[in-house]
């Protein structure tokens, strides 16, 4: 298990009180702070990666690097954005740094449904969900963002401007693009 696993375990563990001074005041508070969002992480990172391994991964580290520039974190400012856009940096860090071809799996939806659907619609709706994703996937990393954004997570176009830290007017024109191109891709 790799350093950056253990740390994030024992601090995403089980929600315990803090039991020694150690662990007091900073990873609580981050906790708290960033705890709500860990899922919807997990699927802008598997909208960017393709794998279900590589976007858990992308969160871990930016959970870390997050942790460690929680100074930079302005008070009352929303979490998420400030989280998604550390994940975003991350993600074009290494594909800039690895140049490698981007390997994508079926994704696994995780949705918590009240009634169980027929097995077949199950089946359905979950082919639809993986074609989705395999065809964002395919899109510039700039548009998948996006279109993940508000389209699958429901960010405003303010929200998401600030979490891609460009103007409102580039966030409505990649959306544009991007549901252009997924069109033609489905």
């Amino acid at each position: 298990m790799s350093t950056v696993t253990a740390r994030l375990r024992r601090w995403f563990g089980p929600a315990e009180p803090a039991a020694t001074a150690r662990e007091a005041p900073g990873p609580a508070a981050f906790v708290a702070l960033t705890r709500p969002h860990h899922a919807r992480l997990l699927q802008l990172g598997l909208a960017l990666c393709g794998d279900p391994d590589q976007a858990a991964d992308l969160v871990q580290e930016t959970l870390l690097k997050a942790f460690v520039a929680q100074r930079r974190f302005r008070d009352g400012a929303a979490p998420y954005p400030w989280l998604a856009r550390i994940l975003r940096n991350l993600h074009l860090d290494q594909r800039r740094s690895a140049a490698a071809r981007r390997e994508i799996s079926d994704p696994h939806p995780r949705e918590a449904t009240s009634a169980a659907p027929h097995p077949l619609e199950a089946l359905e709706q979950a082919e639809q969900a993986a074609r989705l994703h395999r065809a964002i996937a395919r899109l510039p990393p700039e548009m998948a963002l996006t279109i993940t954004l508000v389209d699958l997570q429901g960010l405003s176009y303010a929200e998401a401007a600030a979490a891609t830290e460009v103007p409102v007017g580039t966030v409505r024109s990649r959306l544009s693009r991007a549901r252009n191109q997924l069109r033609s891709l489905l």
